[in-house]
């Protein structure tokens, strides 16, 4: 990150650092060219029986979608719950929420993307009565969201004809991987926009 200090510092002239920054330049984009191939070539040639064999599932589209989702917003509330009430507030929501209950806004952060924020957090006060519990019913429904996002995944899979071991271990990555229950419920633009 500091490299036009480095030059500053070693190479005054500017020559040299053209030189290297002209050989930089080939070398990352030879080097990602030669990735890219070598990925999208195994993809193509080693997965392909998973991807264009007609699979004749046991389940509908529906129940992918309402197994993926219940069972990805079930551990994740649980978890919510348990080990991490009200939720993980990043530097930004914590801001965020001041400037909601200041009513003071800037647009240094997303304002849509505040006054969602504060929509979920009005009604989570109106029904609990703390801003704790309010900050924790935004978190559901981010979960709820999300994991409507990792269920879509999973639906995407089965339309399209992808073995039920491949729509199995996405499924399982979206429900257990530690962070992706981390970041769904962690207060952060990021989240929802990726989503």
């Amino acid at each position: 990150a500091n490299y036009p200090m480095v030059f500053e510092v070693s190479y005054p002239g500017t020559t040299f650092r053209k030189i290297y920054i002209l050989f930089l330049v080939i070398i990352l984009l030879g080097g990602g060219y030669c990735i890219a191939w070598n990925i999208l070539s195994f993809l193509t040639d080693k997965l392909k029986d998973f991807y264009w064999k007609k699979y004749n599932y046991k389940i509908s589209a529906k129940s992918v979608f309402c197994i993926t989702f219940f069972s990805i917003s079930i551990l994740n509330i649980f978890i919510l719950i348990v080990c991490k009430y009200p939720g993980n507030l990043s530097p930004d929501s914590i801001t965020q929420i001041e400037q909601i209950l200041l009513g003071r806004y800037s647009n240094h952060h997303p304002f849509y993307y505040t006054m969602l924020i504060k929509l979920f957090i009005e009604i989570g006060l109106n029904i609990f009565g703390g801003i704790n519990d309010a900050i924790a019913f935004f978190h559901v429904m981010q979960i709820i969201f999300m994991a409507g996002c990792f269920s879509l995944v999973s639906l995407t899979l089965y339309e399209m004809n992808i073995s039920a071991y491949i729509i199995a271990i996405t499924h399982g990555f979206y429900l257990f991987m530690n962070f992706h229950i981390m970041y769904s419920f962690t207060m952060c633009k990021d989240l929802m926009f990726g989503g």
